[in-house]
This record gives C-alpha cells, sequence and structure tokens, in this order.
C-alpha cells in the first residue's frame, strides 16, 4: 500500500473513533437569578426562597426559557479562521494542543417551563410544575485535539490516549412540586421532588481508549487498547427519532432538591441549596456499546481504499477488530449534583443588597465552579434590577444583569450571566433567558424603592 493512502485512512480511522469516543459538554443553569424572590424562577436555585407573592402562574411555555453554552477552548474567532484572498474557513486548534491544559470542556444547556405556578398557603409556599431540560457535558482530551487538527498524525511513530475522553447527555421532563417554609424565625427551609421522565440520554461509563501508529513507506500499523462502555437511550437511528420519543414513559427517575435559609440579623442572610440529586432509569430505546481489546494490532493492508471501501465498511472491520459489543441493556444514570452557597448583605435602609454566590456541578470526574459578586435593588414597585460579575476558571471576565418588569399581575424578565456574551463567535460562556408570569403579591405588601423584597 502506497503512502497517499494514509490520509485516507486516517480520515475513516478517525471518523470511526469519533463515533466511540465523542466525549463531556459543560454548563450550569443561572447564576444571576439566584435570590431575586421578586421572580418565582429563582426558587429552581434554591427550594427555600420564600416568593414575593401569594399567588402565580407562569405563561405556559414561556414561563422561563434559558439557554446556555461554556468551553474552555476558545472562542469561535480563537479557532476558526478565514483563508486570506478567499471565502473558506479552517480550523485551527494548535494554540490548544501547545497550551498546559490535558483536558479541555464544551458545555450546553436548556431548560423551558412548560407549566409553572405556585401559592401561598399560611406561613408555607407550594409550587408545582413540568420543565423541559437539556444538559449535556464533553471533556475533551488534547491527544483527541490533535488528530482533529492533522489527521495525518496517524502516518507518523507517536501514541495516543483518549481515556479522559467522556460525553454525558441528558434530556428529560421534569416533573416537581416543591415547598418553603419556616423552622425557625429566622431559618427557613425548602425541598423540592422531582419525577424525571427520561427521553434520550448518552452515559460514559468508561472510556479507556489508547494507541500507537507506527509506518513505513509501505505499510501503516496500528496498535490499540480499549475497555469502554456507553450506553445510550432514545437516540436517533437510522429512520430518525421514535415518533413517541416525547411520549416514552418508560425511562422513570427521582430526585430531590434542599435548601435553607439563615437570616443571621436584619443586614445579614447566608443560605445554601443541593440540587438535581437524583438518577434516571433507563429500559426503553437502549443501545450500549461497549469495547475490550488488549494489543490489538491494525494493518493497513487489511482495508482495500483502492477498491472504494466505504466508512461503513471500514467501521464494520474496526469494531470487529477492537470487540466492539452492542446490546440493548437496561442501566441507571445520575444526574450531576449542584452546590450552592451564598451571602447577602442588605444596607441599614434595606434599598441595597450586596451579595455573594459559589455555584459548582459534581461531574463523574470533574468538578466545574463558578463565584459571583452582585448588587441588586428595587428601583420601584415596577421594576427591580441585578448586576453581576462572575468568576469561571476558563471565563473569568463575565458581567451579567437580570431586569424585572412588575404591571400586576404581569411580570416580564430578562436575564444574562454574560451580556457581553450576545457576541457568540467572541465569548467562551453564553447563558441567558426570559420568562413571563401572573404574579398576584401579598395584599398587604407594597413593594417600593424602600422595601426592596429582595
Amino acid at each position: 500500500m502506497s503512502t497517499h493512502f494514509y490520509p485516507s485512512f486516517a480520515k475513516k480511522f478517525l471518523s470511526v473513533l469519533l463515533f466511540f469516543t465523542v466525549g463531556i459538554i459543560y454548563a450550569q443553569d443561572s447564576y444571576v437569578l439566584y435570590g431575586i424572590n421578586n421572580i418565582p424562577q429563582s426558587t429552581y436555585l434554591n427550594p427555600a426562597t420564600n416568593p414575593n407573592a401569594n399567588f402565580f402562574i407562569g405563561f405556559p411555555a414561556l414561563s422561563q426559557v434559558q439557554v446556555g453554552a461554556a468551553n474552555s477552548l476558545g472562542a469561535f474567532n480563537d479557532i476558526v479562521h478565514k483563508k486570506a484572498g478567499t471565502d473558506s474557513i479552517y480550523l485551527d486548534l494548535s494554540s490548544l494542543i501547545g497550551s498546559t491544559n490535558k483536558l479541555h470542556f464544551l458545555g450546553v444547556n436548556f431548560n423551558q417551563d412548560l407549566l409553572f405556578a405556585g401559592f401561598r398557603a399560611n406561613k408555607a409556599f407550594i409550587t408545582f410544575g413540568v420543565r423541559q431540560r437539556l444538559m449535556v457535558q464533553m471533556l475533551i482530551s488534547n491527544d483527541l485535539l490533535k488528530l482533529i487538527d492533522n489527521a495525518d498524525a496517524l502516518n507518523s511513530n507517536a501514541q495516543y490516549d483518549l481515556s479522559n475522553t467522556v460525553l454525558n447527555e441528558n434530556h428529560f421532563l421534569d416533573y416537581h412540586i416543591g415547598a418553603s417554609l419556616p423552622i425557625t424565625d429566622k431559618i427557613r427551609a425548602g425541598a423540592r421532588l422531582h419525577i424525571f421522565q427520561g427521553l434520550s440520554n448518552i452515559h460514559t461509563v468508561n472510556n479507556k481508549l489508547n494507541f500507537s501508529t507506527t509506518s513505513t513507506n509501505n505499510d501503516f500499523e496500528l496498535y490499540a487498547n480499549t475497555d469502554l462502555t456507553i450506553n445510550t437511550s432514545g437516540l436517533p437511528d437510522s429512520l430518525g427519532f421514535e415518533p413517541d420519543y416525547m411520549l416514552n414513559f418508560q425511562n422513570f427517575g427521582f430526585g430531590i432538591d434542599l435548601g435553607v435559609e439563615v437570616q443571621v440579623n436584619k443586614q445579614l442572610k447566608v443560605s445554601a441549596s443541593l440540587l438535581d440529586m437524583g438518577k434516571i432509569n433507563y429500559k426503553a430505546y437502549n443501545q450500549n456499546f461497549s469495547s475490550k481489546a488488549n494489543n490489538v494490532t491494525i494493518n493497513s493492508n487489511t482495508f482495500d481504499f483502492q477498491n472504494g471501501n466505504t466508512v461503513e465498511s471500514f467501521a464494520d472491520s474496526i469494531k470487529q477488530y477492537l470487540n466492539f459489543q452492542q446490546t440493548s441493556a437496561s442501566y441507571s444514570a445520575s444526574l450531576p449534583m449542584r452546590l450552592m452557597v451564598a451571602a447577602d448583605y442588605f444596607t441599614k435602609n434595606q434599598q441595597n443588597q450586596f451579595s455573594f454566590l459559589f455555584s459548582g456541578r459534581f461531574y463523574e470526574n470533574y468538578f466545574m465552579y463558578a463565584s459571583a459578586l452582585s448588587y441588586s435593588r428595587n428601583f420601584s414597585k415596577h421594576v427591580t434590577f441585578k448586576a453581576s460579575y462572575t468568576y469561571m476558571k476558563e471565563s473569568p471576565f463575565n458581567v451579567g444583569a437580570a431586569l424585572s418588569f412588575q404591571f400586576r399581575p404581569l411580570q416580564v424578565y430578562i436575564y444574562s450571566d454574560n451580556i457581553f456574551g450576545v457576541q457568540w463567535d467572541r465569548s467562551r460562556f453564553v447563558q441567558a433567558g426570559f420568562g413571563i408570569n401572573f404574579v398576584f403579591p401579598p395584599k398587604d405588601q407594597n413593594t417600593t424603592k424602600d422595601n426592596p423584597g429582595n
């Protein structure tokens, strides 16, 4: 086999490799909404929050719509460049490959209230609803970027370790009911119970995949070791999504959120919450992929590229050599738990609120954290405003804001944890949302600039 067939071999090998090792995306829910009790959706971040309402109901499907994305790879303009004098673009990963970071992350989340409502019952506040949620988390090893950046790298004598590349995806409907109630004069606690309806999932149980290559003028050999298990459910096949995708009630799970608020004194409040403690059991539309192969040798002469072998036939051969197995067994996948801790300081006149927030997500092999400083105030009974600065390791400068307009009972709010993230091609972190509620405040409470109610 002559050397000019090596690029073809490399590209086909990478196509198969990426299919089986497509690995973790990352992002978290909002930070800036935490503690704004004028907006009922802040209870998602701490179920102990006491909404400033007697009763509320969200506009169906529009009471909260939130999208977010984060990555450590860099902004779009950092890695995608335009060729001089042409309209074509190319991917440049050299700056990432040359960095000291051995792992890179990507992340996406999407949340949508299909139904959300709540009411006051004496000193307790009850909420309930149905929420659509999508969470994707990915970790990418530096060696995988090397292969993506240069498919011909397989022609060289080199070693690659893709074991840290991991993918988890969760798409589910969340049926929830929660309660917030006082324990003492200074302590308020809350809990939210969840029933999860799993729609689709990718769960990387383990992913050991490393290989080395050797090449001569007339030959190419690859030596591989694998020990990986990837479970999936509800993913599209060659015929597309199953027609009852949103009506699949066979994948169920349960979860709980816990929260607490402590009013230390008139000017200081501390709070904390643990969210998404639960898992989903997948029993329908499952596909499980596994491979366990030690010291497998694959020779390029095995594949007849000159006779037009397709990617599919090449994939079948790779699956056979690496002992890939496909089953449809049931499995369980836990959600990535989130921890939030906050402290709020109010000025003596109670008109200004300064806050600190720490937030972190627990992934199986990764802890994603962020911290935020914020200022909030109710400028009138119609306008609530909050500004924030959020620090993330790979995106250290994020200026956010939340703005709520209340023309009782109508409430319209909008927020972003990085208002400059609208320039998506220049940002590593984008997270924003909006919503419409009908809020009926307590009859004996008039929120004014002298009574922030935050």
